[in-house]
């Protein structure tokens, strides 16, 4: 499968947002709702596109026919234990028909490349401990899982 990363313009915003529910792909815990996993990438998706938000960047990758079929949305902000300047994966989507092409990591890459020309400090995101093909794509990567998020409900 041939296709390329490239900045996403304004024109993307719908297939961007399209994509987001695959964030919700896999067995998520009983006791969240698909959406949950989405709609706060959906917010900062239009508030870049709306706003021209400086801390944020979003890549796509398109086919030869600009079809998009995976987007990564990166965040500038501060790391919480060291205030130094962190970018932070907010969310990585590649669509179902893409799966196992390269897309994520590709866009990883960018992410990477994006990170270090921002010389921040460390390039940080979360993902859920049952998501097992995003956390062995994160351990290709040399991502450290470092924190484990405890949740009791009530």
């Amino acid at each position: 499968m041939k296709f390329k990363i490239q900045e996403a313009e304004s024109h993307h915003r719908d297939a961007v947002l399209k994509l987001l529910p695959r964030l919700a792909d896999f067995p998520i815990p009983k006791e969240r709702k698909p959406e949950e996993f989405w709609q706060g990438d959906a917010v900062l998706v239009k508030q870049h596109f709306d706003e021209k938000n400086r801390d944020t960047r979003i890549w796509i990758a398109v086919d030869e026919t600009d079809h998009i079929l995976g987007t990564l949305l990166l965040r500038f902000n501060q790391d919480p234990l060291n205030e130094q300047t962190n970018a932070h994966v907010e969310g990585l989507a590649v669509s179902e028909q893409a799966e196992g092409n390269g897309v994520a990591s590709q866009l990883l890459e960018m992410a990477e490349a994006e990170t270090r020309k921002q010389q921040a400090f460390s390039l940080s995101l979360n993902v859920f401990s049952n998501n097992e093909r995003a956390r062995s794509l994160y351990r290709k990567f040399g991502f450290d899982e470092e924190m484990i998020r405890c949740i009791k409900r009530f």
